[in-house]
């Protein structure tokens, strides 16, 4: 053997060893010996956990009927009906659009002091028959290449509209930012096989945002309480500006439409296997439910790719891809978002999170996800509770990989958080109120507190730590997979004891469990207090640059 290969085998046969020692760490690394148990640390009471057992798989919806033959089986045949050129503000629906300075506007674009839309009072359309039956060029035209919509489009409760082209041959559809194009559905709308754009037919280019434009006029989608969308394989771009119900694709219950009907549905939809690209948000929601957002593509929008917001429940958002959103984040819910599933999703390189539960959502399932090269959290979770987080991916991400704040009865098992620049997992209670002055905490209550389980986990190369605790309640620790000890395996209040704490997790057999032992329901209560005792507020916080501060709050319908 020659003196190369002897030199190689020794630096192999050393360098496993090394390994091999990691490995073994529990029996074999001279760290200090493992916290004996019950300890009072601090204000920290730390003891074996009980028994817990493994957590079930979550039992996540049967996505597999979301197609594109039934869709088409909801479809109806084209039938002529009513179709008529009416005043704006004269329709319920378009009311919302017409509010203070949007009626001067739409006046501006359409220059005219009353503005005009196409009203489908019933009956079932596609382009070329409402073109047809329209026989106004300067308010929908067909064009070489498709279709330009130049003034609004409403879609009357039992009538319906029909986008529709093939997979070889979309069909096109631009609607004009310069006389005010746009498409608002209190019935049933289908875009399928479609290519929809902003357009700017005076530069002849599309709508594209231009920064610190958020109120300039883009053509937007929006739809009511008992409307039904279906969008599939098509390409929706550069769409919403910043006002109500005029994001990009918005799915919005209406009082005005619950007062006259209190029976009324929600908006419902499916959006299936699209691109939202360059939206100011990709999707929004208020009060809506049972929204299936599945296989989706969310690239390059402009404040999220997801944001289902207020009260919306019982959403499918599965499969989806959202990357590159300019401002926030990838894919959020927000205030009351509860009961929802968040599976097989991907966000990266998002300027803020991937992910993010905000503002008192609750019972979600967030599970199998990735999130990795965002500028902020993997995910981001702020006061919202008992949520699962199983079998998500979070790794290199600008901050942490689970951020939690004001959050209890969290359950984190199964998930890989890798490599994060921050710590890998952040729990804390914070009173908010003192960095938050202008939150309306009325309409935005929040507990100072937390509780978190993690159990089987796998928790390591973070730059900062891999756990990080400053928390009221309580945290369990058990199964952790973390790599080797190191100092900073604990940070947080509990960063003295961090190395012993992490040998104590793997010579306990269910792990450890760790109580905050003040008076929380003293603070509680405190707290509680303090906030009822806070005047309602409906301007907006700038300086939170994680929460969705970009609603019209207390405003909204």
């Amino acid at each position: 053997m020659t003196n190369r290969k002897k030199i190689s085998l020794f630096i192999w046969v050393v360098a496993m060893t090394f390994v091999a020692l990691l490995l073994m760490k529990d029996r074999l690394f001279l760290f200090d010996k493992p916290v004996h148990l019950p300890l009072q640390f601090k204000s920290y009471h730390v003891s074996e956990a009980d028994t817990l057992g493994a957590i079930a798989a979550p039992i996540l919806p049967d996505i597999s009927g979301y197609t594109l033959e039934n869709i088409e089986k909801r479809k109806p045949a084209v039938e002529f009906g009513v179709v008529n050129i009416t005043i704006l503000d004269s329709i319920l629906g378009m009311e919302k659009f017409t509010e203070q300075r949007r009626h001067v506007e739409f006046s501006r674009l359409q220059k005219r002091a009353d503005p005009v839309t196409i009203n489908i009072r019933s009956g079932v359309y596609d382009l070329e028959s409402l073109t047809a039956v329209v026989g106004r060029p300067e308010y929908l035209e067909k064009t070489a290449d498709g279709y330009l919509l130049k003034v609004p489009l409403y879609v009357e409760r039992g009538a319906a509209m029909l986008i529709e082209g093939t997979p070889e041959k979309h069909i096109n559809l631009k609607m004009s930012s310069v006389t005010g194009g746009f498409i608002v559905n209190s019935g049933n709308v289908f875009i399928i096989h479609a290519d929809v754009s902003g357009w700017n037919d005076e530069a002849n280019t599309y709508s594209t945002y231009q920064p610190n434009s958020e109120k300039e006029f883009r053509p937007f989608y929006a739809t009511w309480s008992g409307s039904e969308t279906y969008f599939y394989g098509s390409h929706f771009k550069d769409l919403g500006y910043h006002l109500s119900k005029s994001y990009g694709i918005s799915f919005s219950s209406s009082k005005l439409f619950i007062k006259e009907n209190p029976n009324i549905s929600p908006p419902k939809g499916w959006l299936v296997n699209n691109i939202f690209e360059g939206l100011y948000y990709g999707f929004y929601s208020y009060e809506a439910r049972d929204i299936a957002i599945i296989g989706n593509t969310y690239k390059n929008n402009i404040i999220y790719g997801i944001d289902p917001h207020d009260r919306s429940t019982r959403l499918t958002i599965a499969k989806n891809i959202a990357y590159g959103s300019m401002k926030k984040h990838g894919i959020i819910v927000s205030r009351e978002v509860n009961d929802s599933w968040i599976f097989d999703n991907i966000c990266f390189l998002n300027h803020g999170s991937g992910f993010m539960l905000d503002r008192s959502s609750i019972r979600n399932v967030v599970a199998n996800n990735y999130a990795f090269l965002n500028s902020n959290d993997g995910l981001t979770l702020f006061e919202s509770q008992e949520n699962l987080l199983y079998d998500n991916k979070m790794f290199a991400n600008g901050k942490s990989g689970f951020r939690f704040r004001n959050s209890w009865d969290i359950i984190s098992t199964k998930n890989w958080v890798l490599f994060n620049r921050d710590d890998g997992v952040q729990s804390y209670a914070f009173d908010i109120t003192k960095t938050e002055k202008d939150r309306d905490f009325v309409m935005d209550p929040f507990t100072i507190k937390s509780s978190l389980r993690i159990q089987d986990d796998i928790i390591l190369g973070n730059m900062k730590g891999d756990i990080k605790l400053n928390s009221f309640g309580n945290v369990t620790l058990s199964g952790i997979e973390y790599g080797f000890y190191r100092s900073n395996f604990m940070r947080g209040e509990l960063d003295d004891i961090g190395r012993e704490l992490a040998k104590g997790i793997q010579a306990h057999p269910n792990g450890l469990k760790i109580d905050f032992t003040k008076s929380s329901a003293m603070a509680d209560a405190a707290v509680s207090d303090q906030i009822m005792n806070i005047p309602k507020k409906k301007h907006k916080n700038p300086s939170d640059s994680l929460g969705d501060l970009d609603e019209d709050g207390a405003s909204e319908e």
